[in-house]
């Protein structure tokens, strides 16, 4: 019995099978300073980095970015201003993963202008200003704070600080404002009051 063939003309040039880098690591490394992350997206520090004197460590100029600091430290020198700070109105900044340490011109990471922050895991220290500055509804998380040459940790309204260290601030240690919740945390041996919390918030 014979049976019919299929046609034998190739189909065509094969289709590529292997993905981009941008479809294996959606990410931007981050690998020296000073850098400024101008869109949305995902970004990540590939070692220690240090900082330049009159200039931000990284500067956040978009909402809807994520700093992954990877484990390693953004370091200050003389003379320099903010470890990380987002600039203009924004919304969900994460920052988390990492050390900031010794910007001695101004806070250790200020995400003061950005509702809706997340800041996790991050050690902060040796600060010219607040350790940590964040905005209202923002959630600082696992950090450990010290010796910045004001507060500790200062947010906004309706935020939430847990299982924080803070200690040998100049300032208070913890300030939250209006409608916030702090929980699990230490505050020791800092320059004004160990926690704050305005009108309406749970200790």
């Amino acid at each position: 019995i014979a049976f019919a063939q299929g046609p034998l003309a190739p189909p065509g040039a094969p289709a590529p099978t292997m993905k981009t880098l941008q479809q294996i690591e959606p990410r931007t490394p981050i690998a020296a300073l000073p850098y400024t992350i101008p869109s949305p997206g995902s970004y990540y520090l590939t070692t220690n980095l240090t900082g330049v004197a009159g200039q931000d460590g990284i500067t956040i100029a978009a909402s809807g970015v994520t700093l992954d600091l990877m484990g390693f430290e953004l370091v200050g020198v003389a003379g320099s201003f903010y470890g990380v700070f987002v600039s203009g109105s924004r919304t969900n900044i994460a920052v988390r993963n990492g050390t900031v340490r010794d910007w001695s011109g101004g806070v250790g990471v200020h995400t003061a202008n950005a509702v809706n922050s997340q800041l996790e895991r991050l050690a902060v220290s040796k600060n010219g200003g607040i350790g940590i500055y964040a905005s209202n509804s923002s959630t600082v998380s696992g950090c450990t704070v010290q010796n910045n040459a004001a507060a500790g940790i200062y947010a906004g309204s309706g935020s939430t600080i847990s299982g924080c260290t803070v200690q040998n601030n100049a300032a208070d240690g913890i300030y939250a404002g209006s409608g916030s919740t702090i929980s699990d945390c230490t505050a020791r041996s800092n320059g004004g009051h160990g926690i704050v919390a305005a009108g309406g918030s749970t200790v």
